[in-house]
């Protein structure tokens, strides 16, 4: 599976960050490294319980 993530993340860099690939996937890799730092939201809670959404809340209101 992380070759799939691998070629996803080159995609991105060939294309210096132009592409933005959202990827709906249970697939939490390596936790620390490339990809986590390539990670904008998270439905995860982090330590202190807070979560990154993809749809801002406020739009389900």
């Amino acid at each position: 599976m992380t070759a799939y993530f691998e070629l996803l993340s080159d995609v991105v860099r060939l294309d210096r960050g132009a592409l933005q690939i959202i990827v709906c996937d249970h697939a939490n890799l390596l936790p620390d490294g490339w990809f986590q730092d390539a990670v904008i939201g998270n439905w995860r809670p982090d330590a202190e319980g807070n979560r990154t959404t993809l749809i801002p809340l406020d739009w389900l209101d």
